[in-house]
């Protein structure tokens, strides 16, 4: 594994998706996608919930203020750097890494999604299972695009929506 000359590009953070070069094209597709997402974390949470209760080790919610525009400006933080960071190591780099070893795709497939969801383990075992769902999609999806922006977006977008959903009123 060589790890200098490596830049963002390797890891998915470029402008080209489907062979089409432009912020326009990424756009378009992360604009798609966030939706998509949600709806997997979603569904997959109404089914796995209720089977695997059990009480949070932690919930971020409670670190999120009641007053309004700082609950705001806080759930628009925590959603853009999980969306960012855990996007760039799950899937970005995970797959830099796993590619020059043999098998790296079969590796990389197994890993990734296993050790998202094990990082949230702070809300119980529906959490690990369903964060595990959405990152197989999201891993099956880096293969599609190779090109991470649409994932930043699907993840900030339901992080986002179920902070906001989570948080009280």
């Amino acid at each position: 594994l060589r790890i200098d000359n490596i830049g963002r590009a390797e890891f998915g953070l470029h402008r080209t998706i489907f062979r089409e070069k432009g912020v326009l094209a990424i756009g378009i597709t992360s604009t798609l996608f966030a939706p998509v997402c949600f709806a997997i974390y979603f569904v997959t949470s109404i089914y796995l919930e209720p089977l695997f209760a059990s009480a949070d080790f932690f919930a971020y919610q409670s670190m999120i203020p009641d007053q309004l525009a700082l609950k705001f400006l806080v759930i628009v933080y925590f959603s853009l750097t999980a969306g960012f960071v855990e996007e760039i190591f799950f899937r970005g780099v995970l797959f830099k890494v796993t590619e020059s070893f043999k098998y790296g795709l079969v590796i990389y497939l197994i890993l990734s999604p296993v050790t998202f969801s094990l990082v949230h383990w702070e809300s119980g075992l529906a959490n690990v299972l369903i964060t595990f769902v959405f990152g197989v999609f999201v891993t099956l999806a880096y293969l599609v695009f190779r090109n991470i922006w649409p994932l930043i977006a699907g993840h900030a977008f339901t992080d986002y929506i179920w902070f906001a959903y989570t948080s009280g009123p």
